[in-house]
C-alpha cells in the first residue's frame, strides 16, 4: 500500500534543499550534517522536482450568484485574463481556457 503523502516531511525537505545550495556543501557532507542518507536525498530531490512540473489541470466548476457573472473574471497562468459577461456552458469556458493556457505555455517556451 502507497504511503500517505505527509506535508510536514515535504516541506522539511523543500527547507533542506533551500539550505543546501548556498551551504557549498558536497551532497554527502550535507546528508552528514543533516542526517540524512544521500538516497533519501536523491529520492526527495526527483520527488519534488516531479510534483513541481506536473501540471494541475483539473477543472473546477465555478458557481455565480445573481448578477455576478456580469463581471466575471478569471487570471490564469502566465498572466492571461479571461473576462466575460454572459453566462457560459462548462463546454465553452473549459475550451476557451484551454485554449489560453495553451497559447500562454506556448509564449513562455519561446
Amino acid at each position: 500500500m502507497p504511503r500517505t503523502p505527509d506535508p510536514a516531511r515535504r516541506q522539511l525537505w523543500q527547507e533542506r534543499f533551500a539550505r543546501f545550495d548556498p551551504s557549498g556543501l558536497t551532497v554527502a557532507q550535507f546528508c552528514r550534517q543533516e542526517g540524512v542518507s544521500p538516497p533519501s536525498f536523491y529520492q526527495w530531490k526527483k520527488k519534488l522536482a516531479a510534483s513541481e512540473s506536473t501540471p494541475n489541470h483539473a477543472f473546477i466548476p465555478l458557481a455565480f450568484s445573481g448578477n455576478d457573472v456580469a463581471q466575471a473574471k478569471l487570471n490564469l497562468p502566465g498572466g492571461a485574463t479571461i473576462d466575460f459577461d454572459g453566462q457560459l456552458d462548462d463546454v465553452s469556458l473549459r475550451k476557451i481556457i484551454g485554449a489560453v493556457i495553451t497559447v500562454t505555455k506556448h509564449e513562455e517556451v519561446s
